[in-house]
């Protein structure tokens, strides 16, 4: 894992997720960081229909380039590992759009992005690029919660349903990346039916055991029917660092990825949630 994407629009969040980034890449032994910033042309609205605002572009990208500069500036200063490159990008484009181009001409194995919205239109509209990002992204994307502070990752759990271990799950990013951290490793299973019950062999002989040998895999069973509040009831009584979650696979999407869902766990994770599909 050589180089880490960090889309950033230079609010608080933003730069709390960058350097939330510079101490993940020191784990992983990442050798930069690219801080990434797509800009277009402001709309307005009139009476229902939109249209572009008439700003000369240079400004634009020079207001990009220099407020990435200023940024790049703040963090080297705070950076406490000088081997780590951190670089800059600015790009004319929307931020889906730009960061694929940015994933694929970088070759970026890693996106790290921030979010942040209490009410449901912060959510839909503050959120809307990481949420989006992290639908589309054929890389891992790590959503940083807003005032989420490093800490090592030493504990990862994959959130995950039991019908969901005999399938094929994309093992090699999570194998990859637990062996660059150095992690301990987790499956948490949510199960709404508070009346079953399972136990430990119900785990064993899964397609899990194979694709994770190289792990002394713990499972958990969570009983709750709410989703994000099992999960992070769960995350709040164990020593968990980092959750990861494969959305199309696992029935996670809506819960996820859909903007008039009001507990969405990309929202209102406790702890920084990554996102690998299939």
């Amino acid at each position: 894992m050589q180089t880490i994407l960090v889309p950033v629009d230079f609010s608080s969040t933003s730069y709390n997720a960058a350097k939330y980034a510079i101490e993940l890449a020191a784990q992983l032994n990442a050798s930069k960081i690219i801080l990434y910033n797509a800009y277009e042309l402001p709309v307005m609205a009139n009476g229902g229909l939109t249209a572009p605002i008439m700003i000369d572009l240079d400004e634009l990208k020079e207001n990009s380039t220099k407020a990435l500069q200023k940024m790049q500036e703040k963090l080297l200063a705070e950076n406490k590992h000088p081997s780590l490159q951190i670089e800059t990008l600015s790009d004319y484009n929307t931020v889906m759009n730009g960061v694929k181009h940015a994933v694929k001409t970088l070759d970026a194995k890693l996106i790290i992005m921030g979010i942040t919205g209490s009410s449901a239109i912060e959510q839909s509209l503050i959120g809307s690029n990481t949420i989006d990002v992290a639908k589309e992204a054929n890389v891992p994307v790590i959503i940083i919660p807003p005032n989420a502070v490093f800490r090592s990752i030493q504990n990862t759990f994959l959130a995950c349903s039991l019908q969901g271990l005999n399938e094929n799950l994309p093992h090699t990013n999570i194998v990859d990346f637990l062996q660059k951290s150095k992690s301990n490793f987790g499956i948490v299973h949510i199960e709404k039916d508070l009346n079953k019950k399972y136990n430990d062999q119900d785990f064993l002989n899964t397609t899990v055991d194979s694709l994770f040998k190289m792990f002394n895999t713990k499972h958990q069973v969570v009983y709750n029917p709410d989703f994000v509040e099992g999960i992070n009831h769960f995350i709040d009584n164990n020593k968990v660092d980092l959750l990861i979650v494969i959305p199309k696979k696992h029935g996670f999407f809506d819960r996820l990825f859909n903007k008039s869902h009001t507990k969405m766990l990309a929202f209102h994770s406790h702890v920084p949630l990554m996102v690998i599909h299939d």
